[in-house]
């Protein structure tokens, strides 16, 4: 994941470990607080190998903002961190990884890899 370049969508309620790790092994971090400052990030087009948002930024309208985010950048990896990531939406179960909130750095990083998969198989013919 070197040189790969990551939007956290977080909010701040606490230090967050998690971009610490992903600064250490080389990978460009954006942050942003809200729902509507990531949309903004995602609507530039730029280049993101991933996306790790929490859900609760997303509000009451998480699955059409996650189809909207797919549609924008259709070759980034989506990990959506919630409380209970079982119980999430089959519907985008083969377009985002879900992941606990509360998972430590490394298996978040993992989750990334893995939607970034999924990104790929988004994209192919067929």
């Amino acid at each position: 994941i070197t040189n790969w370049q990551v939007l956290l969508a977080r909010g701040t309620r606490d230090h967050d470990r998690v971009e610490d790790k992903l600064r250490e092994s080389g990978v460009t971090v954006e942050r942003v607080n809200n729902v509507m400052s990531a949309l903004a990030r995602v609507e530039q087009g730029q280049h993101l190998n991933a996306i790790v948002v929490e859900k609760d930024l997303l509000g009451d309208e998480a699955d059409g903002l996650l189809r909207a985010i797919i549609k924008l950048c259709p070759v980034s990896g989506i990990v959506v961190l919630s409380e209970d990531p079982e119980n999430e939406s089959k519907q985008l179960s083969g377009e985002v990884v879900f992941a606990s909130r509360r998972a430590e750095p490394s298996t978040i990083i993992r989750s990334m890899i893995e939607a970034k998969g999924l990104a790929a198989h988004r994209r192919s013919p067929g």
